[in-house]
C-alpha cells in the first residue's frame, strides 16, 4: 500500500549526542499527523542518517551543502511498519530519493533498517 502527501518543510539537524555521539538526521517540522495535535509538544520527527564518525567528510560537506537550508518536502510513504515507523519510498519522496540521504544512511549504524520516520 502506498501513503501520500505530508508535505513539511526539512533540514539537516545535528541531534545532541548520545554517548558522545552526534546523529545526522533529516529533520521534519511539526507534529505526528498520527497523535492528537499539542501546541506544547515537539515530537521531534526525523530520518536518522549516520553518526558523525561513521561518515567521510565528503558525505559530512554535500549533506550540509543539499539539506543545511530548510526546504519544503513531500513525504510519501510504502508502508508503516512496527512502532508507527513511516517507511520512505525511494522512487518519489523528496527524502528518500535523494541520493546523498541514501549515501549516508548506508554508511551509518542504522543500514540495516528501512529508511523511515518514528511517528
Amino acid at each position: 500500500m502506498w501513503y501520500n502527501g505530508l508535505k513539511r518543510t526539512a533540514q539537516l539537524k545535528k541531534q545532541e549526542p548520545i554517548d558522545g555521539w552526534t546523529l545526522w538526521s533529516i529533520g521534519i517540522s511539526g507534529q505526528s499527523p498520527l497523535k492528537k495535535p499539542d501546541p506544547n509538544r515537539d515530537d521531534n520527527l526525523h530520518v536518522s542518517l549516520a553518526y558523525e564518525h561513521e561518515m567521510d567528510e565528503e558525505t559530512k560537506t554535500e549533506l550540509e551543502e543539499t539539506w543545511g537550508k530548510p526546504r519544503q518536502v513531500d513525504l510519501k510513504f510504502w508502508r508503516f511498519g512496527k512502532g508507527s515507523a513511516g517507511e520512505l519510498r525511494f522512487a518519489d519522496c523528496d527524502v528518500g530519493k535523494c541520493n546523498i540521504v541514501n549515501k549516508a544512511h548506508r554508511m551509518g549504524h542504522y543500514k540495516n533498517r528501512d529508511m523511515h520516520i518514528s511517528f
